[in-house]
């Protein structure tokens, strides 16, 4: 696909890392109606109500997703990411690429950050294994991220070999 020379420099920026634009999402815990079982609910921009439950959500390459886990629901509630849903809880393990976290959940100031680059994504890495899916979890109890995945290629059709990774945010 063409595109100006500036929207490549832009692009280029972002992919290199030198340049990023941050979401911020506030997550916060409540049951999820069952009466027993929490689950994590996220809340983007002006939102103030419950949020959604569990949702799935397209992270875009060249953006830092910032997951607010200040709220005192939060505590006792770590988020973390996975290639396994439910993480340690099926076997897997904590995904840490790109990923920063601050405070303890619950506490004043405290996130969980991740910058989706192609690194993230496990593009060009030694292995070659390209990390599609991410699912968020909570490492304390089982079941807390319910359906809820993170897609890494929201666009299949994207490439990585002298042309831009052109994906516009879906969030």
């Amino acid at each position: 696909l063409p595109i100006s020379s500036a929207t490549q420099t832009a692009l280029d920026n972002i992919t290199a890392g030198t340049s990023t634009l941050t979401i911020p999402i506030t997550v916060k815990v409540a049951d999820d109606g069952s009466g027993s079982q929490n689950v994590f609910y996220f809340l983007n921009g002006t939102d103030s109500g419950a949020g959604t439950r569990s949702p799935a959500m397209d992270l875009q390459v060249g953006f830092k997703y910032k997951f607010d886990i200040s709220d005192s629901s939060n505590t006792g509630h770590p988020l973390k990411f996975s290639t396994t849903k439910d993480g340690t809880h099926s076997s897997g393990s904590a995904f840490t690429t790109n990923v920063v976290e601050s405070g303890t959940a619950g506490s004043s100031g405290a996130y969980v950050e991740i910058e989706v680059t192609p690194e993230t994504m496990g593009i060009g890495t030694a292995t070659g294994s390209a990390v599609e899916t991410l699912y968020y979890y909570c490492p304390n109890h089982s079941g807390m991220g319910g359906n809820g995945r993170l897609s890494l290629y929201p666009n299949q059709d994207f490439a990585t070999q002298g042309d831009a990774i052109a994906l516009a945010i879906a969030l």
